[in-house]
């Protein structure tokens, strides 16, 4: 079974995989906040955030523009949220796409393929 993000199957034409970075209380020590003495306060819990790096694997450089396009697509302001389910059955509800990048150059051959990196956070 393969990722998929808003029901779209957006990462099966190449290999993936799943990085979920650490989730943390966000700290700030007491000066910053203009608090008396020393010290730290708690401001939250940090976001989670989801990464997946991967290849987009495609036969023609048209059809690699059209995987990229999946992506980017759903980069929009106001972000849409959506539900982020991995391939063990584990789903995040309500994430967002806050980034799509290419890692390196286009690989050329039988077929085209580019790295991607794609992060995933909640709001």
């Amino acid at each position: 079974m393969n990722a998929t993000f808003q029901g779209l199957d957006l990462f099966s034409s190449g290999p993936h995989r799943v990085v979920t970075r650490p989730r943390e209380l966000s700290i700030v020590a007491n000066f910053q906040l203009n608090l008396p003495g020393s010290g730290s306060t708690i401001i939250g819990v940090s976001d989670w955030e989801v990464v997946i790096e991967g290849r987009l694997v495609a036969l023609t450089s048209t059809a690699l523009r059209t995987l990229r396009e999946g992506f980017v697509e759903l980069i929009t302001d106001p972000a849409t949220s959506g539900e982020l389910m991995l391939p063990d059955g584990f789903s995040y509800s309500s994430l967002y796409i806050t980034r799509y990048e290419e890692t390196g150059l286009v690989a050329k051959g039988r077929t085209k393929s580019v790295g991607y990196r794609a992060t995933f956070r909640n709001k």
